[in-house]
């Protein structure tokens, strides 16, 4: 067991403890530990520091020498004045023994003294000196000094009476603006605060007088310009710029885009009248020129239900001029360069043979002219549709025919009406 300790906070304290076999011999034994605690705690309290002992392995140590290292500082919960314990134990011949190492107290160590270098006179005048008893200090050198040069130097000190604060005062201000002029200086500051009167002065003649004061006119221009802002909204409520623009598109009918007046520029300004209508010959030539001269452009896709006169024409030319493609389930017109633009499903069950919607008819062979146009043998080779030939036949055959039954009588029709019949038929008005 070792001796009672003192150390200060903060110092790492050593303890010292060896362990013995049940015979009485040394032995390290296992698990060593150790445990601090602080005097005085609670017994249920919690030890300060455990930890675990270092074992001296060095050949001249016995077995079972062990060193503990506590370190007593205040990150440890230790403070100033405690006072602790240190207590071990370990497993030895399936013990397990436990043992007070030693104790310890951190503070000042409490010393009476007697002697300084060995002089005892000089611990008792130090004493009375500080204890204030009455040491003479004329016995030191403190004691004898009289004049501090030391401390004054050699630089021919200021030794008469020293500037009033009022003094100080009044040298400082009145060192010149010019003399300081490092940002944040007063110097600096003084020249800005020159520099806003100036600006200030400036200022108040072009501002004018005030009607009442500053704040009211402000007040006064918030109240208008509340009243602009509610106007303007009203005005777009209103919607304003879209009665303008209508009015700009009335006056462009009237007058044109460049707003010339009406009355000297406008041929059609005055009432047409039963002169100025076109004779029947004038419109003859109109509608032969549109007929012969004027060109029709080609379709891009199906016209509709309700298509123009001349996107129907043109849907009935690009099926007859232009390439058509038949296979058994749809039919696809074309235009000049070969593209598909409409194409229509077809069926036939043996019986019924139907397209959807839309009825254009591609007469593109001699075979299907002539069952068109319903032409007698005895006239020119022909083929007379027949519900008895399968569908493929048919639709080689007669294409685009509905309603062609084979015990449909042909008509008889003179030769001079077989353009006319051709015609109608290609119309739909013939079945």
């Amino acid at each position: 067991m070792s001796g009672h300790q003192h150390a200060t906070l903060e110092d790492t304290v050593y303890f010292w403890f060896a362990s013995n076999d049940t015979s009485g011999s040394g032995d390290d034994g296992a698990s060593a530990l150790f445990d601090v605690r602080e005097a005085g705690a609670a017994a249920s309290a919690a030890p300060l520091l455990s930890g675990t002992p270092d074992l001296l392995s060095h050949a001249n140590y016995p077995a079972g020498c062990y060193e503990v290292a506590v370190a007593a500082t205040a990150a440890n919960g230790f403070a100033a004045g405690d006072t602790f314990a240190v207590f071990c134990t370990l497993a030895v011949d399936s013990q397990n023994p436990s043992g007070f190492v030693g104790s310890c107290t951190l503070g000042p160590i409490v010393a009476n003294v007697t002697q300084v270098s060995g002089d005892a006179t000089a611990a008792d005048n130090l004493e009375a000196d500080y204890d204030g008893t009455g040491y003479n200090k004329s016995n030191s050198t403190i004691g004898t000094t009289t004049t501090n040069t030391d401390m004054r130097g050699t630089d021919s000190a200021y030794t008469g009476t020293p500037p009033t604060a009022a003094a100080i005062a009044d040298q400082v201000w009145d060192e010149a603006q010019a003399d300081h002029v490092a940002a944040g200086s007063f110097g600096v500051t003084a020249t800005e605060i020159a520099d806003i009167l100036t600006d200030t002065a400036d200022m108040q003649p072009k501002l004018g007088t005030p009607a009442a004061d500053v704040s009211a006119d402000i007040a006064a221009i918030k109240a208008e310009t509340a009243l602009i802002v509610a106007d303007t909204n009203e005005l777009q409520t209103d919607d304003v710029p879209g009665l303008i623009a209508t009015a700009q598109a009335d006056l462009d009918t009237l007058t044109g885009t460049d707003g010339v007046t009406l009355a000297t520029s406008q041929p059609n300004y005055a009432p047409a009248t039963a002169a100025d209508a076109a004779s029947p010959a004038e419109v003859a030539t109109e509608i032969a020129d549109a007929l012969h001269t004027d060109a029709v452009s080609e379709l891009s896709g199906d016209p509709g239900a309700s298509p123009t006169i001349g996107d129907a024409l043109m849907l009935l030319y690009m099926a007859l001029r232009n390439k058509l493609d038949i296979t058994a389930t749809t039919k696809e017109i074309h235009n000049n360069a070969g593209t598909n633009i409409l194409t229509k499903t077809v069926s036939d069950d043996g019986t019924t043979y139907s397209e959807s919607q839309g009825r254009v008819v591609a007469v593109d062979s001699a075979e299907k002219r002539r069952s068109l146009s319903g032409i007698q043998a005895s006239l020119m080779p022909g083929v007379t549709p027949n519900a008895s030939k399968d569908a493929e036949w048919r639709q080689e055959a007669g294409w685009g025919y509905p309603g062609i039954s084979a015990g449909t009588p042909v008509p008889e029709v003179e030769s001079e009406g077989y353009a006319h019949l051709i015609h109608f038929r290609l119309l739909g008005v013939i079945r």
